[in-house]
């Protein structure tokens, strides 16, 4: 029995430094979980771009269309949850109920971070590093939260320190999100047929109602992706069956063509991203007999302008706002009459019709 007594104390007293530990530890998982997820915000805000090591991998994943959750971008949903669990940690010294609270919030995220990383290999077929880190953070912290957590009596002017950055952040992705909102007002105020998760580049040529007049649609794509081609006959039955429309097919050049094609390695390449090559309507045959050959199908098709090889919604947003006020900026008489939207994992490129905002159709008119 003394043993016993002799050793409690010390029991007690480790298992205090070990719960004491595990705050400090989920702790610092919460503000690294915070780091990342703003880090992971960067492709949505205009000008700044992936920002990362694997950048065309963080740039598929955050343009693909698992990203984005009832139109908010997941990594804003993110910024939200460490920095609430964060806040909830930092007052579990004042509020122990916090602890509970703080565990199920943890589980719920850990089980999405799960599920997010599952997608990103699976669906979309890239490995986003912050998207990794950040479901690393999250599996610390259910460890954590796991083994216990015990938060000392931090003081008032502790507390200000560590919720004051927490509170900045939520700041921060609330702006963010009402922007990204106000983009998608606009994309979707342009066009009005298209609602959820077509902006982001995942819509069929059947779902697109067009407007009246005659609506020109230029596609780019690899003619080996059978989706394509499929695209192509949609539309083009739909042409024969008395629907106002003119469709041109350019496809990539199969010499320039890779399993990790990108447009923009194209664009970087060639200092134009309309390397591309009119497709004969008879038959898929006609390929391009030298590299000068290629070049003056490019400048013919519609010199200065510029293919971007993927679209944020804000950076859409701003892209279809400079083109109906300047249109001759990218070499075209009046307003683009396509809104180019590609992504890189579906090995396809849609375009979708602009439509102005009294549903009249605007038509390119090369110079």
């Amino acid at each position: 029995m003394r043993t016993k007594q002799r050793n409690t104390p010390v029991s007690a007293h480790w298992k205090l430094v070990a719960s004491m530990a595990c705050w400090l530890l989920a702790l610092t998982a919460s503000v690294l979980g915070v780091v990342l997820s703003v880090q992971a915000c960067f492709p949505y805000i205009p000008g700044l771009g992936a920002g990362c090591a694997a950048g065309e991998a963080c740039s598929a994943v955050a343009y693909s269309r698992y990203s984005h959750l009832s139109g908010v971008p997941i990594s804003f949903i993110g910024v939200v949850y460490y920095s609430m669990v964060l806040l909830m940690l930092s007052f579990t010294g004042l509020w122990p109920r916090l602890v509970f609270f703080a565990t199920l919030l943890v589980a719920g995220g850990t089980v999405a971070s799960c599920l997010l990383v599952l997608l990103m290999h699976f669906a979309i077929g890239e490995l986003c590093e912050r998207c990794l880190g950040s479901a690393l953070a999250s599996g610390i912290l259910a460890l954590c939260m796991a083994l216990g957590v015990r938060a000392p009596k931090v003081t008032v002017p502790g507390r200000i320190v560590l919720a004051g950055p927490t509170l900045v952040a939520l700041a921060l992705v609330y702006a963010l999100v009402a922007e990204e909102r106000e983009h998608v007002a606009l994309l979707e105020s342009y066009f009005p047929t298209l609602q959820g998760d077509a902006l982001f580049g995942e819509t069929r040529s059947d779902h697109i109602r067009f407007g009246e007049g005659t609506t020109e649609i230029v596609m780019f794509v690899d003619m080996r992706c059978g989706a394509c081609l499929t695209e192509i006959r949609n539309l083009k039955r739909r042409a024969q069956f008395g629907e106002n429309l003119r469709v041109t097919v350019l496809h990539f050049p199969l010499s320039m063509d890779s399993v990790s094609f990108d447009l923009a390695c194209v664009a970087e390449q060639y200092q134009s991203a309309w390397v591309l090559m009119r497709l004969m309507e008879d038959g898929l045959d006609h390929r391009p007999k030298s590299q000068r050959e290629v070049s003056s199908i490019a400048d013919s098709i519609l010199s200065g302008v510029r293919l971007e090889s993927r679209f944020s919604i804000a950076e859409a947003a701003n892209w279809v706002r400079e083109n109906v006020a300047i249109g001759r900026h990218f070499g075209l008489q009046g307003t683009p009459a396509v809104f180019i939207v590609a992504e890189k994992s579906a090995k396809r490129v849609i375009v979708v019709p602009f439509q102005g905002r009294n549903n009249t159709q605007a038509v390119v008119q090369r110079q």
